[in-house]
């Protein structure tokens, strides 16, 4: 099973996902769980279920819309990767919350997410999310997976972790506050 969490936004890359599930359609051994979806983007929901009806996916993909927050942890452990296609991320909380329940993740270079997976096993970095680059990967990681979680909480808790972060907002409220000037203080803050 490969989990893809996110909301309905053309950044995301859902659509060329789609389109690698349909180059994967052969294998016919895999289901691709969409977790997304809460309403305020119609239209793009609408444009997944199109994609997945013209592209005769439907056995394969399963769009289960939003989903409550507290329940995430069951779909991340059920999952045998996740998986980022985007364009864009500034961080991607999806990549954390995966690799905090031990489930790999394929993604696009985006975000933190390369810093975030050097140190786990199991997780790669595409070189692009066009969708022949996706099925090629997400082929590979549905052939050499062996069913294990492969947890770095050692990893997440030193660099994300509530002691880290704390920290780190600390340190930034410190160099504020000890500024000599008020455009110090305005760039810092930026």
């Amino acid at each position: 099973t490969i989990l893809f969490v996110g909301r309905m936004d053309p950044l995301k890359g859902l659509s060329n996902l789609l389109d690698a599930v349909s180059i994967l359609q052969p294998r016919n051994d895999f289901q691709l769980l969409v977790i997304g979806g809460d309403g305020k983007n119609e239209t793009e929901y609408q444009k997944m279920l199109d994609l997945i009806s013209d592209n005769n996916i439907s056995s394969l993909v399963i769009p289960l819309g939003s989903i409550p927050h507290e329940d995430m942890y069951l779909y991340y452990n059920a999952a045998d990767f996740c998986i980022i296609p985007s364009f864009y991320e500034s961080f991607s909380l999806v990549a954390l919350e995966s690799l905090s329940c031990g489930t790999p993740i394929l993604s696009t270079d985006v975000g933190e997410v390369r810093d975030m997976i050097k140190m786990c096993d199991g997780c790669r970095i595409t070189e692009d999310n066009s969708p022949v680059t996706l099925a090629r990967n997400i082929n590979d990681m549905l052939k050499y997976d062996n069913g294990q979680k492969h947890y770095c909480p050692s990893m997440l808790t030193a660099h994300y972790g509530w002691n880290t972060i704390t920290e780190k907002i600390l340190s930034v409220y410190n160099q504020v506050v000890s500024s000599d000037t008020e455009s110090e203080r305005s760039f810092l803050c930026i």
